[in-house]
């Protein structure tokens, strides 16, 4: 008799847990990209296909070994990619619409305060889920000043809405809905207050992040204080100065966000502790994510920290039940989870960003690391010396090689001193949280402050270090390099020849590649310096009562006005333009946050004079600063710049200039009226108007404001911190957000 036909054998994918996570991010991204209505449309016939390719592989007997791979592979990246989209258009039914048709209108709303606020550029901003009209969604309650309010509270009041701005793949609307925030608003009257109506579990979070932070700053007050809560518990808004400038423009910027170093480092030393608890493994393993679960859940749970949490606790459940999993798939399964659980979460940059840098580290580490000690093979003690400086060499490169395109896309630039920054401070880092974790353990506890403040010593001149060391690479020459128009072309040269040296083995092929990738690079700076040579930058940042003004011009800068309002803008402007020097630093304001900020940028740079009004208060600390300090009387006219002069105001109410035939008005307070081509404000009751208008004072006082420019106006949008005013030779002005 003969024997029944055999069943069909499907080969698995390798790592199934990758081929449902990373389609279902692709397919997030599109959604996030195109809008609902597309991921509408895109998800039945992505499920369809699934099942077919599904069913097929059930129904054929002996199907050709490329369809027996194939189809399996196809099946899961179809329904994965519709499974997020289907889950897409679900959250956007029941969190997103709610919220549409609110924007500009002005309504009665009640909010439940989720979270203590963020200061951002002067302003504080508040987590909170609104009721309107009977719908509910999430929105950001932005004030100018705190609200008396904390996590549970609900507040009734008029509030008046309005949208994130929408342009790209990774912008403020799409990052909001990540957050779980449609919409924002401000209050526009009276409220009420009801206090602690609604208790859970995020409020109980919100508070014992609060609260460690609180007493991180009673042990650490100033600088030290605010890296320290940066980095342990996430609270990026208490840093103070330069220091977020400082860590962007060097390529170290995820050293400050709660991401999976922090996490590795916290769960080494959760794991220390509990190592010595009696047990079995799998009850210590349970109790090791409890307890990173625990600081996750109090860092506020960022997605990249969220990420590095699920590849820990399938690595940890795998080692507690015998296996071993593979990194491809952890990350494939991390992202999954993530996926399902915030389907907003493809348009979020960090997410993106944390993605990428880990596939790069899972692909290209131990390849780069053993390309960089190929050459010290007949030196064993010089290999074994330089291990370490390898290994982080081969990290940085590796996570700069993943997520290059996307960094050249959104940034605009290249950080040049990345891998000298995090081979310098990735260690400090590491330290710096072994010794926080503790101190802030101790510091909350009822008699821990003894032993808090020996921690608190050590922690506190770690962290003076790693501040001076970043903000002395931030002030290196080329430290970040913007690439513009020309460069693009260059930079896919200098790719394309590489790969191509790296194929050929042949002894002149890569050294001649490699020179000429060099000098294809080289070639296209020098064009796209010759095509903004002339170009006059004025960089412009700050509200109502403080402004921040530059002129740059071919490498040379002058400052305007700084008024206090943010010391790291001003210097992520001359990082971008690599201006080494200011030629001149007017300040008509000379108050103390002002005098600060003048400080902190002549620490770093050099100036060939101060100009201050006729009988201000200097201080000590621009007296200690060394550049020569004049008094100048208001009307007076300088040149900030060779061939650029500024006028000041009689009552220094304002600035005058005129850069490539260009007439700008700069006003600093409300005065008479004044006509200028390009009129630059942040008073909402400015009577003075211009061919164009820039407002700077958000669309939050223009609403409340007589300010109705006759000509165009330019306004800052909710997440843009200031603008680049660009004017060209020619007299033609283009804007860039910072």
């Amino acid at each position: 008799m003969p024997s029944p036909p055999a069943a069909p054998k499907w080969e698995p994918p390798l790592f199934p847990l990758a081929a449902l996570g990373f389609p279902a991010l692709a397919a997030l991204a599109f959604a996030a990209g195109a809008g609902p209505r597309a991921a509408a449309l895109l998800w039945p016939v992505l499920g369809a296909l699934g099942l077919f390719a599904g069913l097929v592989g059930a129904v054929v007997r002996q199907p050709p070994r490329l369809l027996k791979r194939g189809l399996p592979l196809l099946a899961m990246f179809c329904l994965g990619a519709a499974l997020a989209l289907g889950l897409y258009c679900l959250r956007w039914r029941t969190e997103a619409l709610p919220a549409q048709g609110l924007e500009g209108r002005e309504v009665l709303a009640e909010m439940e305060i989720l979270d203590f606020p963020q200061e951002n550029y002067g302003r504080f901003y508040y987590e909170a889920r609104a009721s309107v009209e009977g719908r509910s969604f999430g929105m950001l309650l932005s004030s100018a000043e705190p609200l008396f309010c904390q996590p549970g509270d609900v507040l009734c009041g008029t509030v008046r809405f309005y949208g994130f701005s929408s342009g790209g793949l990774y912008s403020a609307r799409n990052r909001r809905l990540a957050g779980g925030m449609a919409i924002g608003g401000y209050l526009t009257g009276d409220m009420a207050r009801s206090p602690g109506r609604a208790r859970g579990l995020g409020g109980a979070l919100a508070r014992a992040r609060n609260r460690a932070g609180r007493a991180l700053a009673s042990l650490l007050p100033g600088e030290p204080s605010g890296l320290i809560r940066a980095v342990l518990l996430g609270q990026r808004d208490q840093l103070e100065g330069t220091a977020a400038a400082d860590f962007r423009q060097i390529g170290a910027s995820h050293l400050l966000a709660v991401s999976g170093l922090h996490l590795t480092a916290a769960a080494a030393f959760l794991a220390l502790l509990i190592r010595r608890v009696p047990g079995r493994r799998l009850g210590r393993a349970l109790l090791a994510g409890f307890a990173v679960l625990c600081y996750l859940g109090v860092t506020g749970a960022p997605a990249s920290a969220v990420r590095s949490f699920f590849m820990f606790a399938l690595t940890l459940a795998g080692g507690a039940l015998g296996f071993r999993s593979h990194p491809f798939n952890s990350l494939g399964g991390a992202v999954l989870a993530i996926c399902l659980c915030s389907p907003f979460s493809g348009g979020d940059l960090g997410f993106a960003l944390s993605v990428l840098s880990t596939l790069g580290l899972i692909t290209l580490c131990r390849p780069l690391e053993r390309w960089l000690l190929r050459p010290l093979r007949p030196w064993p003690r010089a290999r074994r010396l330089l291990r370490p400086v390898s290994a982080s060499l081969a990290v940085t490169l590796s996570v700069t090689a993943a997520t290059l395109p996307l960094q050249l896309a959104e940034f605009g630039g290249l950080a040049l001193a990345a891998p000298l920054a995090n081979l310098l401070l990735v260690l400090p880092v590491t330290l710096l949280l072994y010794l926080s974790l503790p101190m802030a353990l101790f510091a909350m506890l009822p008699f821990g402050a003894g032993l808090a403040k020996p921690l608190a010593l050590c922690a506190g001149w770690l962290a003076r270090g790693i501040l001076w060391l970043a903000r002395q690479l931030a002030s290196l020459p080329l430290g970040f390099f913007r690439v513009r128009e020309p460069v693009w072309a260059g930079l896919g040269l200098c790719v394309l020849l590489t790969l191509w040296a790296c194929r050929r083995r042949k002894p002149l092929a890569r050294p001649l590649a490699l020179c000429l990738a060099g000098l294809a690079l080289a070639g296209s700076c020098l064009v796209q310096g010759a095509l903004w040579r002339g170009t006059v930058t004025v960089a412009l940042a700050g509200d109502e009562s403080s402004l921040c003004v530059l002129l740059i011009r071919d490498g040379q800068a002058a400052g305007l006005s700084l008024g206090g309002y943010n010391s790291g803008l001003a210097q992520q402007a001359l990082n971008a333009s690599h201006a080494l020097r200011l030629e001149t630093l007017l300040l008509p304001n000379t108050g103390a946050d002002a005098r600060a900020m003048a400080r902190q940028l002549l620490d770093v740079r050099s100036a060939g004079a101060l100009l201050v009004p006729r009988g201000a208060y200097r201080g000590k600390d621009l007296e200690a600063a060394g550049v020569p300090i004049y008094e100048v009387d208001g009307g007076w006219t300088y040149e900030a710049l060779p061939g650029l002069p500024v006028q000041v105001g009689e009552s220094w109410e304002s600035l005058r200039f005129t850069a490539n035939g260009r007439e700008f008005l700069v006003e600093l307070e409300a005065g008479e009226a004044q006509y200028a081509q390009v009129l630059v404000t942040a008073q909402k009751d400015s009577r003075s108007d211009g061919e164009a208008a820039l407002f700077l004072g958000g669309g939050e006082a223009l609403a409340e404001g007589e300010f109705s420019p006759q000509g165009g106006l330019w306004v800052l949008g909710e997440e843009e911190a200031g603008v680049y005013l660009h004017v060209r030779p020619d007299g033609r002005v283009d804007w860039e957000a910072m």
